[in-house]
């Protein structure tokens, strides 16, 4: 009897120790929180989608074009081309576009998409943005995007010579519109122009094309010109809207200089008339950011972009002395606290190399007016007016 019972404790002990071990090897339950019908599916992890790494092109130098990878084929017929399946990248959190350590001025983009971005080992550049809207009037403008962009393609994409083409886009995004730009040149043909210039300005409310008419006297342009140049006639004017009245017109001018004829784009912006020289032809901080970078935001890079050494006391102090040059420069009646000063970004000024600190001056009270751009020359304690 007693020797039952001890096999009978024994079994037992026996039976508990398995049970233990099979506890201990099975899988922990899963502690992830149930999702309701109301909730949703759950959503998975988002797959990664880095950027390209893009090196930096050399200063003062044109884009690094046999580095530079084409996003977009354009589809065969060129006419009635669809935009490309490719969905825009996903913006990432990193607000550094490598160039000389510049922070970019907005995320990458998700209003416009390239139907054709392409920068060829002779020279040639065709940039072709898209406007990611569904309606009818999106849709005609992409539509006639793209026929230029096909019709430079077919012509400068596998072409052998000297010849070539710059296609530039300004794609600018507000909260109320959207504005593309396009600057056209063939060269050497154009080496006596600044190139076409073609806007559109997409109202995202109405869904419609804002169309502006504005008539520009003469006398603005002849005052902007430089000696020699002779007026001979305003041949378009061109628009892009942007916020806190820094609204732009390009206007081509027909001029001549020692009876040789040119066309030349000034640009109108607040009430001061300027010539475009080269570069960017709109501020390169305003143009969309994209995972492949434009051609506008290369140029920063040529134009020079300096990590400031100046504190946010000194940017402060530096804005207030540029509103009392503003008053100076443009002989105001106002007061420099009836004026704001906003710091856009630091780099050289109108051909001066060089950390400039350079500042947009404009005042919303009463009528908008705005006055240019000032620079400070941190090296030379020096200001100037555009």
């Amino acid at each position: 009897m007693r020797k039952i019972s001890v096999l009978l404790i024994i079994a037992i002990l026996a039976a508990m120790l398995i049970t233990g071990c099979n506890k201990a090897s099975a899988p922990a339950p899963s502690t992830a929180p149930e999702v309701s019908e109301s909730a949703g599916a759950p959503v998975s992890e988002p797959a990664t989608n880095d950027m390209p790494a893009v090196d930096a092109p050399e200063a003062e130098n044109q884009p690094s074009v046999s580095e530079q990878p084409s996003v977009t084929e354009p589809e065969q017929g060129g006419e009635g081309a669809s935009s490309p399946s490719m969905a825009p990248a996903e913006p990432e959190n990193s607000t550094d576009d490598g160039l000389c350590g510049y922070p970019l001025a907005e995320p990458v983009t998700t209003a416009f998409e390239m139907y054709m971005q392409h920068y060829f080992e002779n020279g040639s550049i065709i940039e072709i943005p898209q406007i990611l809207d569904d309606s009818p009037t999106a849709e005609d403008i992409n539509r006639e995007l793209r026929e230029i962009g096909d019709e430079y393609y077919r012509e400068y994409s596998d072409y052998i010579g000297t010849r070539r083409c710059e296609v530039i886009a300004y794609p600018c995004e507000t909260e109320d519109f959207l504005c593309i730009v396009l600057v056209e040149r063939e060269l050497p043909e154009d080496n006596d122009s600044d190139g076409e210039v073609e806007s559109w300005v997409y109202d995202k409310k109405t869904k419609m094309q804002l169309v502006v008419d504005v008539a520009i006297d003469p006398e603005t342009i002849k005052a902007a010109m430089t000696p020699g140049m002779v007026f001979e006639e305003i041949e378009d004017i061109e628009y892009r809207y942007a916020p806190n009245g820094h609204d732009e017109y390009y206007i081509t001018v027909e001029y001549t200089i020692d009876g040789e004829e040119y066309d030349g784009i000034f640009v109108l912006s607040g009430n001061r008339v300027t010539k475009y020289t080269e570069g960017s032809l709109v501020p390169s901080y305003a143009v969309a950011n994209f995972a492949e970078p434009l051609w506008a935001r290369w140029e920063e890079n040529h134009n020079g972009l300096y990590d400031t050494s100046a504190s946010d006391e000194k940017i402060a102090e530096v804005g207030e002395k540029m509103k009392e040059l503003a008053v100076i420069e443009n002989d105001l009646v106002l007061r420099p606290e009836d004026l704001e000063a906003e710091f856009l970004y630091t780099g050289d000024f109108n051909g001066n190399k060089g950390e400039h600190l350079i500042y947009y001056i404009y005042t919303e009270k009463g009528t908008f007016a705005s006055y240019g751009l000032f620079a400070y020359d941190i090296e030379a304690d020096s200001y100037y007016a555009q």
